[in-house]
């Protein structure tokens, strides 16, 4: 599948900023965008936190995964929650569907943004502290990604610019 017609989808570490890069990008590409935290949410009736704290880790686990095998959309942007790694069954169908994007931002900078791990439902199967996580997911983001960016020291302008520029080298490669 072409990934200038199928959907981009975000990945990467709380922090990493695929909310919000997810936006500009659906905003300069002209697609809708998709937020699987917000659809996990409604699906839930509260927020991750909420679901979590009042279903447990694997309800929400299997809540998430229903929630990325029902994911039946084309040219959209989907930013996904960090722990979408954690399903195979959910990152296969996401590998069908469109073009896996991963946000590569160091620990130290993730550990700057993320000052409410306790508080933003962030997925921890482990029980291990952020930087053991960080290190448990990250040959996982780059098992399934298809582009890795360095996003440390981009702004989100920057990532967008990066992800339009590949999609357009991949467009002009593309027979149509």
């Amino acid at each position: 599948m072409s990934c200038i017609h199928s959907n981009i989808i975000l990945i990467g570490m709380a922090g990493a900023g695929k909310s919000t890069v997810g936006r500009l990008l659906a905003d300069r590409t002209g697609r809708p965008y998709i937020d699987t935290d917000d659809l996990i949410s409604a699906a839930g009736n509260g927020t991750l936190q909420d679901i979590l704290d009042r279903d447990g880790l694997a309800s929400f686990q299997a809540l998430e995964e229903r929630v990325l095998l029902n994911l039946s959309c084309l040219n959209h942007v989907i930013a996904t929650g960090g722990s979408v790694i954690y399903s195979r069954k959910g990152m296969a169908h996401l590998k069908k569907i469109g073009w896996i994007v991963f946000l590569d931002v160091d620990l130290d900078e993730l550990e700057k943004r993320v000052r409410n791990q306790h508080s933003r439902g962030l997925i921890n199967p482990s029980g291990i502290g952020f930087d053991a996580l960080y290190r448990e997911r990250l040959p996982l983001y780059n098992t399934y990604c298809d582009l890795r960016i360095r996003a440390t020291d981009l702004s989100p302008e920057e990532i967008c610019e990066i992800i339009v520029d590949r999609l357009e080298r991949q467009a002009d490669k593309s027979p149509e």
